[in-house]
């Protein structure tokens, strides 16, 4: 499971009145780079532009960035996939490596939520204390349960500024929790992301990525 952006190339499927760009600074043990995140309002929520290490994501999402629709890519496979909820179900249409997919997922009441970066703002200003949410993995078309769970407020230093931030640890729930687990810091006050720490896999480094800057244009 990863969280490793590289820069973003968007193309707007429709008119767009304005965009906001997230932009992050990333380490993998001796690796640096940059990634960004972009986000468009439209009608019925955000348009959602994101290019992975390997893979595409365009999606829409509603006002508090539940997924409706996921398109996933993944040129060099030749995967293409569009991911839509219909209500406690996933379906999962396209092709991987050029064969067709025609699949149905069962999934129960929680949200489903994909960019932790833009999910967890109204967790963070409210009193619960844990989020449970599904998620898509690409890898092997599965979703999966995540909980994140505030730890505890602390005072870290981001892009020069000392920071009072909530500390959310991310984890499968059930026994993939002992393979994988995130730490994600977000502004106390107003819930914006911060920073982010994870191991990818045993004997991978940690990877690292920190929010540099925001850029709006119309």
């Amino acid at each position: 499971m990863k969280y490793i952006f590289s820069i973003l190339i968007v193309f707007f499927s429709h008119q767009v009145f304005s965009i906001d760009i997230f932009e992050y600074e990333n380490t993998k043990g001796n690796e640096k780079y940059s990634t960004s995140l972009a986000v468009s309002p439209i009608a019925t929520g955000y348009e959602i532009f994101v290019k992975l290490e390997k893979t595409e994501l365009r999606s829409i999402v509603s006002e508090t960035y539940e997924i409706r629709t996921l398109a996933y890519s993944n040129p060099g496979e030749n995967s293409n996939l569009l991911i839509t909820r219909k209500g406690n179900a996933v379906e999962i249409t396209g092709t991987v490596k050029n064969s067709p997919v025609n699949e149905i997922i069962c999934i129960s009441d929680f949200p489903w939520h994909q960019f932790p970066e833009l999910t967890f703002s109204d967790f963070i200003l409210s009193n619960k204390v844990k989020l449970v949410y599904w998620t898509f993995v690409g890898y092997n078309r599965t979703m999966m349960k995540l909980g994140a769970e505030k730890v505890q407020v602390e005072k870290i230093t981001i892009n020069g500024r000392d920071e009072e931030a909530w500390r959310v640890l991310v984890k499968p729930e059930g026994i993939y929790a002992l393979f994988w687990h995130a730490d994600f810091w977000f502004r106390k006050s107003d819930g914006a992301y911060l920073k982010f720490e994870a191991i990818d896999g045993i004997g991978e480094p940690v990877t690292f990525m920190e929010f540099k800057k925001k850029i709006h244009t119309d």
